[in-house]
């Protein structure tokens, strides 16, 4: 935008018709551009909230909103504003989502390729609120399936979703996720063409981790940054690297020498996962899973054990033999040097 900028916001100028979104673009010395108060974007009866906006890469935008103007149900709409000022696409937009239940929560990236990629809260299935995504060309078409592609549709409470290009074509989206009770950070990569390979668990720290932000790492990854509460005292701020395609850079472990115990992989636990730990000098080690309300359910490591790096693995069994149920869990290791533990979720 040769230094520029290109603005949307919601405008209340057409009374009682409801709110509706407009665009301006300052140029780089401060002076406004385009018709005077703005170019209307989208002026259809009902209102029109939460504009969110994308470089198109040729010097206009593409501004994404939530929509009523059906129901009482918002769904998610689009449209181009070229370089000049001048709206593209269907008149008032284009529909990126109109599914039964509605949609709020926009996120919107560029794709690369003069098009965009929308990520959104999702209430159609009338459980709680998913996360979908779809992908609109620089023609005004949505390429994705009818309605998008779901990046989580697991029967549990999401919010804040985050959503940042991969540099390919796709995207890269995080969201607070509470089917642990609390919130936790996922992740999910979504390709050019729609599809989602498995996504991951960022962070299953303790109490609450919240509103993820994410940039590009400039090599197909990103990094997430969050609220998180662990402390149970006060928010700090936590980051973290992805690296690839539903894959989490695990920071360094500590140096050898004394206690450390690191995250179940993968988590969440379908079949089976590992822990892997370290301790020095060698001592009796206890290693096992609980339940949120503090109940053993398999003892996996009871002995001595040399100084060094171990694992071991849990089949998502209990001492009994039986699968557990779908459930938050947690992995202790206790020993002289002192108490550790990672919180883990079970999805069969």
């Amino acid at each position: 935008l040769a230094g520029g900028a290109i603005v949307a916001w919601e405008d209340g100028r057409g009374g009682s018709a409801g709110s509706d979104i407009y665009a301006r673009r300052v140029d780089g010395s401060g002076n406004p551009q385009w018709s005077s108060n703005g170019v209307a974007v989208c002026t259809v009866a009902g209102d029109q909230r939460a504009p969110v906006i994308v470089s198109d890469a040729a010097g206009g935008a593409i501004v994404g909103w939530v929509d009523y103007r059906s129901t009482y149900e918002p769904h998610i709409y689009a449209r181009l504003v070229s370089g000049a000022g001048v709206p593209q696409w269907a008149a008032d937009g284009v529909a990126l989502c109109s599914a039964p239940g509605g949609e709020s929560g926009p996120a919107l990236v560029t794709d690369g390729a003069g098009g965009a990629i929308a990520a959104w809260l999702d209430d159609r299935d009338g459980l709680a609120s998913d996360i979908y995504a779809q992908r609109v060309s620089g023609a005004g078409s949505p390429l994705w399936p009818t309605d998008g592609v779901a990046l989580c549709d697991t029967t549990d409470f999401r919010d804040s979703p985050a959503l940042v290009p991969d540099g390919a074509g796709g995207a890269i989206a995080a969201w607070s996720d509470y089917r642990s009770g609390y919130g936790d950070i996922y992740e999910r990569r979504v390709t050019a063409g729609g599809a989602t390979p498995s996504g991951d668990a960022v962070t299953s720290a303790s109490k609450d981790q919240l509103l993820p932000a994410l940039v590009a790492d400039g090599a197909g990854g990103a990094i997430v940054v969050w609220q998180d509460y662990r402390s149970n005292a006060d928010y700090d701020v936590y980051a973290q690297h992805l690296t690839g395609p539903g894959s989490v850079d695990v920071p360094a472990r500590p140096a050898p020498g004394g206690l450390w115990l690191d995250g179940a992989a993968p988590n969440p636990v379908r079949e089976r996962t590992m822990f892997r730990f370290g301790l020095a000098p060698s001592q009796r080690v206890s290693i096992a899973i609980y339940d949120l309300a503090g109940r053993r359910v398999r003892q996996l490591v009871d002995g001595l054990l040399p100084a060094g790096e171990g694992s071991a693995s849990w089949d998502g069994r209990d001492d009994s033999g039986n699968l557990t149920p779908n459930a938050v869990y947690f992995c202790r290791l206790d020993c002289a040097l002192g108490s550790l533990g990672t919180k883990l979720v079970r999805m069969r």
